[in-house]
C-alpha cells in the first residue's frame, strides 16, 4: 500500500505559519504533523503547493508532488494521526471523514480515482468536492483529529507531547548548558537537547507533564 500526506485548501487558515512551510510541517508535540503520520507509514509521499515543493523535498527527503499510483491512501496533512483506517487493498475508492460535518480526513484512491487527483486538485475546495462527490463515506473519527485553525494545534500540544514522550521512550536528560540560577522541577521528565542553554532565572516545571527542549534552543532569564 502506498500513502501520500497532502495539503488541502485550508492551508490559508494557518497563515502566516504556512507562508514558508507545508501544513504537515506545522509542529504539535515534539515533532511536526508529518512525523506523526510517518509513525504509521515510514516513507509516504507528500503533496504540497508548487511554490514550496522544492523546499519541502529538500527538508523531508520524501517524494514530493509525484503522481499517485493505484491503491494509494491519501492522508490529510492537517490531521493529528493516531492510527490508519482499516484498508482492503482491492476495495473501490472511498473517502474517510471525521465528525458530523463529514470533514475529509483521508481518501482511498483506486486505479480510476488516482487519474483525477493531483496536488493542485486537493488545494482547491470546489475541485476536491467535485472529484469525490459520488464516493462512499466512512467515519474514521477514532483514527485522527483534524485541525482547522492554529489554536487547534495549541490545544492539542500538551497531549501530543505526552504521547510523543511515551512513544519515543524518552527519559530525563539534561544535555545542554544550565547556568547557575536555573531551576528544574521533576528532572526525570525534562529533556534538554545538546547545545541548548538555560540562562539564569529560567524555571522548568515538569510536575504536570514532560518538557522537551530541542537542540541549540536558548531560554532567556525569567522564562
Amino acid at each position: 500500500m502506498h500513502t501520500i500526506v497532502y495539503e488541502d485548501w485550508r492551508w490559508q487558515h494557518f497563515l502566516p505559519l504556512t507562508y514558508t512551510r507545508a501544513l504537515f510541517q506545522l509542529r504539535c508535540g515534539m515533532g511536526d504533523l508529518l512525523a506523526r503520520a510517518r509513525r504509521l507509514h515510514p516513507a509516504p509521499g507528500v503533496w504540497c503547493r508548487l511554490a514550496l515543493a522544492e523546499l519541502v523535498a529538500e527538508q523531508t527527503l520524501l517524494a514530493t508532488n509525484h503522481s499517485a499510483p493505484a491503491n494509494t491512501l491519501l492522508l490529510n496533512g492537517r490531521a493529528i494521526w493516531h492510527a490508519l483506517p482499516p484498508i482492503q487493498t482491492d476495495a473501490a475508492a472511498w473517502v474517510g471523514t471525521i465528525g458530523s460535518e463529514g470533514l475529509i480526513a483521508c481518501i482511498w484512491a483506486d486505479a480510476k480515482l488516482v487519474d483525477a487527483l493531483r496536488p493542485e486538485t486537493l488545494l482547491d475546495e470546489a475541485r476536491t468536492r467535485a472529484a469525490l462527490a459520488d464516493l462512499p463515506r466512512r467515519d474514521i473519527s477514532p483514527c485522527a483529529q483534524l485541525c482547522a485553525w492554529p489554536w487547534d494545534l495549541v490545544l492539542a500540544n500538551a497531549e501530543c507531547l505526552r504521547d510523543d514522550w511515551s512513544h519515543l521512550g524518552h527519559r530525563g536528560e539534561l544535555l545542554g548548558q544550565l547556568d547557575q540560577g536555573t531551576y528544574i522541577l521533576e528532572p526525570t521528565a525534562v529533556h534538554i537537547g545538546r547545545g541548548a542553554r538555560l540562562k539564569p532565572g529560567a524555571v522548568i516545571d515538569a510536575e504536570n507533564g514532560p518538557v522537551y527542549i530541542g537542540e541549540r534552543a536558548q531560554l532567556m532569564p525569567h522564562t
